[in-house]
Formats: C-alpha cells, sequence, structure tokens
C-alpha cells in the first residue's frame, strides 16, 4: 500500500494529477479499511490527496482532506513532528518506511 501511496504522489509531482487522485482515493481507503483510519500510513495517504487536490484547483476536496491530515498529526505526533512540517509547507511525504534495524 505504501508503493501505490507514492506512486500517486509520483504521478502528481509529473504532472498527472487526475490519475494521481484517482490513485490516491483508492490507497487511502484501502489502509483505512486494512489499518484503520489513525494508522499514520492513512495520515501520510491523506495529507498526499490534500496537496494532489489542491494541485488541481480543487479546493473543497482539499480542504477537506487538509483538515483531516492536519487533525492527525495536531493529535499524535504533533506539528512539528518532520511529516506534519513537510505536509504543512505543502510537499509530498515519502510514504517508505525504514526498515527495523537487525540485531
Amino acid at each position: 500500500m505504501a508503493k501505490a501511496a507514492n506512486l500517486a504522489s509520483d504521478l502528481a509531482t509529473l504532472g498527472a494529477t487526475d490519475q494521481a487522485i484517482v490513485l490516491g482515493t483508492d490507497t487511502f481507503r484501502r489502509i483505512c479499511d486494512r489499518l484503520g483510519p489513525h494508522h499514520p500510513l492513512a495520515a501520510m495517504a491523506c495529507a498526499n490527496l490534500a496537496i494532489s487536490h489542491t494541485a488541481a484547483d480543487q479546493q473543497t476536496q482539499a480542504r477537506t482532506y487538509s483538515v483531516r491530515a492536519e487533525g492527525f498529526y495536531r493529535r499524535t505526533l504533533g506539528l512539528g513532528h518532520p511529516d506534519a512540517q513537510t505536509f504543512l509547507q505543502g510537499s509530498y511525504l515519502d510514504c517508505d518506511f525504514d526498515p527495523p534495524p537487525l540485531l
């Protein structure tokens, strides 16, 4: 699911915003269904959708996703967290997580 979320933001970066929104919306729904709407990956996908909708000049949808993503960061990680800062600056989030270190 993280790869699909990253592909959606890559598409948007390349100018294929409509395709990015379709893939991003589907990915966000699947993440919420499987991991729950409060999972960090759901917040990242939601934040990226807000940015894609902004790029597509779809302000109503952008605001909906933006409020949801900002609320997640405010309640959990804080607005000072690097992911929150990246989102608040209008940049796409990379949805890859580093693997745990080998012991």
